[in-house]
């Protein structure tokens, strides 16, 4: 591996909290709750880790003439699998048309995206104990 800041820095970490020096060392140091700061250029010990929420959050993206009766679909073909529909959103339109450029060369225009006929709705469910 290269001797990089990062990986100078996750070699003494590692040491300093009686880890193994090996391939996995990134790995391993993340399973011990040890993130890499880009900015700081050092690793850092995390708070534990909060409780996952209970919620599951699904975004609809869909012609958006249909969008509601897709909804309706996903929404039956849910009913029964053990999910509860806390929250539905109305649709959302899609940004109109915006020039796309290609990131490497500025003066290279594609021409305009077209979502402005696609709509979004938002859905969170919560699981049945």
């Amino acid at each position: 591996m290269k001797r990089t800041k990062k990986y100078v820095a996750a070699e003494k970490t590692a040491l300093e909290i009686g880890l193994e020096l090996n391939d996995d060392i990134y790995q391993n140091l993340q399973e011990n709750n040890y993130f890499w700061d880009s900015e700081e250029g050092d690793w850092f010990k995390a708070e534990p880790p909060e409780t996952p929420t209970n919620l599951i959050r699904i975004r609809l993206w869909a012609d958006g003439e249909k969008v509601k009766e897709d909804c309706d679909i996903l929404l039956h073909a849910l009913k029964g699998h053990g999910f509860v529909l806390e929250e539905r959103s109305e649709p959302y339109a899609c940004r109109p048309p915006v020039l796309v450029r290609v990131p490497w060369d500025v003066t290279n225009v594609q021409g305009r995206t077209a979502k402005q006929l696609e709509s979004r709705i938002y859905l969170t469910f919560s699981r049945e104990n």
